[in-house]
């Protein structure tokens, strides 16, 4: 639980990041401080996203449509892999297996 908020509006992607508040039974609040600023841009995808999630080091983040994806490097925001499929997990190494069609392939 890091706080860590990714969005899209359209095909523009944005980031954030919340404050933890309180821990209770291994939950975690969030919340936005009054002084924190507004969700950045990161850039513009090239395929409409219908799924976006962040790798576990938070390093990339994957952006799926129902038929393409993309990993995509938060700091520079430039595309990794891109490739068929429309469905992105991650393995907590950094790996990920995305479902094209009726195949998983799994990446490293």
């Amino acid at each position: 639980h890091n706080g860590k908020i990714l969005f899209t509006k359209n095909m523009e992607v944005f980031n954030t990041n919340l404050k933890a508040i309180a821990y209770n039974d291994q939950r975690v609040l969030f919340t936005m401080s009054k002084d924190q600023q507004l969700p950045k841009e990161l850039g513009s995808t090239d395929l409409y996203p219908t799924y976006i999630n962040y790798s576990p080091n938070g390093h990339h983040f994957g952006i799926c449509n129902t038929k393409e994806f993309a990993v995509i490097k938060v700091a520079s925001f430039k595309n990794v892999i891109l490739g068929n499929g429309s469905q992105l997990t991650w393995h907590e190494e950094g790996d990920f297996v995305v479902l094209e069609n009726d195949t998983i392939h799994q990446y490293q």
